[in-house]
Formats: structure tokens, sequence, C-alpha cells
């Protein structure tokens, strides 16, 4: 609509314009200069919609796709518990008993952080966060 509305300002349109929905005050905007002597939308406003188009696009195509998914569980040795917790948008990781100093540390270096609430490592699901966890929870002697 905005480039449509540059084309119709460029032929001094203003009845058409007023047909793509206008007010007569907005008009009178659109056709008075900005600081640098630009009439109607500037070229930037247009790339910056297309740009925010593509990226709410993008936005609703995840939420699409996270709504498909589903909480799974895995287990590994030891009886530590990955949880790729849908609900709470969350990757987390059960031990049965507190672990090791260098396992804590390399959760805390890789963006996992201790949630007292839930009794978990956890962090913001991510295919990152899964391939770190069990990166983590297969390199280490438990």
């Amino acid at each position: 609509m905005m480039k449509r509305a540059n084309l119709l300002i460029c032929k001094a349109d203003r009845e058409g314009l007023a047909e793509l929905g206008f007010s007569e005050e907005t008009i009178a905007k659109l056709f008075s200069a900005d600081f640098a002597g630009r009439v109607g939308f500037p070229d930037y406003a247009l790339k910056n919609n297309s740009a925010n188009i593509r990226r709410l696009e993008k936005r609703f195509a995840d939420l699409q796709q996270a709504q498909s998914d589903a909480t799974t569980e895995e287990e590994f040795r030891g009886k530590i518990r990955l949880v790729d917790n849908v609900e709470d948008n969350r990757l987390q990781i059960f031990f049965p008993e507190i672990p090791s100093e260098a396992i804590r540390r390399e959760l805390k270096n890789n963006g996992f952080r201790w949630s007292p609430t839930s009794g978990a490592w956890q962090r913001h699901r991510s295919n990152r966060a899964t391939y770190l966890a069990k990166l983590i929870l297969t390199n280490h002697t438990l």
C-alpha cells in the first residue's frame, strides 16, 4: 500500500490516495517535504516494512512448528533424564543426585542454570541446547 501511495504521490493524485483510505490530513502530510526534501513515504520505511514482514512470517512459522511438538524424555546412564519440555519451553536435565563439580561447571558454561522450582538444570529449548546436553551427558563419567 505504501508503494502504491508513493506512485500516486508522484502523479499528484490526491483522489487516488483518498480511495486507498488516507484521510485529508494524512494526504497533506504525505505531500509536504521532510527534512531531506522527500515527499511521500521514505524508502527506508518501505525496506523496514519488508524486513518486519519477513521476521513476523518466520516467527509465525516457528510458533506453528512449536505447537506440533510434544514433550519428549530420554534417559542416560545413571538414571539421568533429559526432558525436552515443550510446555515450559525448556530443555531440562534431572540428576538423581548432585552432579560433580566438573559437570556443574560445564553445564553453567553452556548456558544451563539450576532451577530449584523444577529441581533440574535447564535452559531454553533449541537444537544447540539439545546438542550440548547430550554431549555433556555422554562425555562425562557420572
